[in-house]
């Protein structure tokens, strides 16, 4: 009898409850069911399509002068150029706004990477010039450094990397070399970071065990407060907070005599 024929229960949930239908009326609503999916997906693509319309009329653009596009990229520096691939390549693999979110942190680590490299720290082994620096009277027409005392200026942002720099500086001096007192020239650093407070801690840190002091000269304003938020003062006593470098060298001789 199987053969012939069979029963089949037409219970269906319509609209949300549920109802027994002849085939006629199950036909249609399945139809319906249908056309509804294939008509959202329609939507999604054409969505999709008009959201990628802006990248294919680039590529358009770029490819109807691409000589230019070339020169610009020539012309460009090594990191604009990383981040340009880097984004074009995401879009294409992937979607516009993981390229976007990958792009500016890209291109924000390789900003203060070009900043850090910016900054130089030199080293003063002879008489300074008083008349370089703003607030600081003439007396002398130079100011000699001690001996014992050495003097680092540093000229830009204080990042993460410059501690490293400083490493490499105390690198090349030998053990008798080291000085008893080290005056840091920070007159023409215009802000520091959070990495960059922490490394002039542990700088600080490492000179002390090794016995040398450690002055801070020409502590720009605000420089000065984002130290002292940070608790600077409980490793570097507020004397060697030395407002010009002719206060500094006063106080390197104080120490030094100090230490015999």
């Amino acid at each position: 009898q199987l053969q012939d024929t069979c029963a089949v229960n037409m219970l269906v949930l319509v609209n949300g409850e549920p109802k027994v239908l002849p085939l006629s009326a199950m036909l249609d609503h399945y139809l319906t069911f249908q056309e509804e999916i294939i008509t959202r997906r329609t939507r999604f693509d054409l969505e999709k399509a008009l959201r990628e319309q802006h990248i294919l009329e680039g590529y358009k653009i770029a490819i109807d002068n691409i000589d230019e596009v070339i020169s610009i990229i020539r012309s460009s520096p090594a990191s604009d150029i990383i981040v340009l691939v880097a984004t074009f390549v995401l879009t294409v693999v992937f979607d516009l706004v993981v390229a976007i979110v990958v792009g500016i942190i890209l291109a924000t680590v390789l900003f203060m990477k070009r900043i850090m490299e910016t900054t130089e720290i030199s080293v003063i082994n002879d008489e300074i010039n008083p008349g370089d620096e703003m607030g600081l009277s003439h007396v002398h027409d130079t100011l000699a450094i001690p001996e014992g005392c050495a003097v680092y200026e540093i000229n830009g942002p204080f990042f993460f990397g410059i501690a490293n720099k400083f490493e490499e500086l105390e690198s090349v001096l030998k053990a008798g070399e080291r000085p008893k007192v080290q005056i840091i020239r920070m007159r023409r650093v215009p802000f520091i970071d959070s990495t960059g407070i922490h490394n002039l801690t542990m700088l600080i840190e490492s000179n002390q065990e090794k016995g040398t002091e450690v002055i801070l000269a020409g502590v720009t304003p605000k420089v000065q407060k984002q130290l002292l938020k940070a608790k600077f003062h409980k490793i570097l006593c507020h004397s060697n907070f030395c407002e010009n470098i002719d206060k500094a060298l006063k106080r390197a001789n104080e120490i030094l005599t100090a230490k015999g």
